[in-house]
């Protein structure tokens, strides 16, 4: 859990910066569908065969109805977004990676190293029951509902003959 703060931490408190040239990808994706959107607005109704037509005159003023506000605006959300949409696969794989993984399963330090197949092999039935068992409650339950399938799977049986 402390390595899990210290991943969120990182992503939180630090300056947004990525190397990762899916960045510029996503970036370019979520211009060209603004632009897309955008053009398909000044479009006229109808539509040739799929396409789309802008006459030259609404193209002309396209780019002089924006205050730079508003298109500063959509830069920063496209930036934003394109940015989270990477940084958010490199913070899960870096809890799997790191979190999980390394400290929980498989690490020098992870609780699970002792239960390697020559610990578990010496372990007593009773200690086994005890460390990966069910709980009372699953048990009744599962019992149960054992119970009413064969209840369940006799009276279909009669119900066929």
């Amino acid at each position: 859990m402390d390595h899990a703060r210290f991943l969120l931490e990182a992503e939180r408190d630090n300056t947004l910066v990525t190397l990762n040239h899916y960045f510029s990808d996503n970036l370019d994706k979520a211009r060209n569908n603004r632009k897309e959107r955008e053009f398909l607005d000044l479009a006229d109704g109808d539509s040739h065969f799929g396409e789309h037509v802008v006459h030259l005159d609404k193209f002309k003023n396209y780019n002089k109805q924006k205050a730079n506000a508003e298109q500063a605006l959509e830069d920063i959300h496209d930036a934003l977004k394109s940015y989270y949409k990477v940084a958010r696969k490199r913070f899960v794989d870096n809890i799997y990676q790191q979190s999980i993984y390394l400290f929980l399963l498989h690490g020098r330090r992870s609780p699970l190293r002792i239960f390697c197949p020559s610990k578990i092999a010496e372990l007593s039935e009773s200690e086994l029951e005890l460390i990966a068992g069910e709980d009372p409650h699953s048990q009744e339950t599962r019992q149960h509902l054992i119970e009413e399938t064969k209840k369940l799977e006799a009276g279909m049986r009669i119900m066929r003959t």
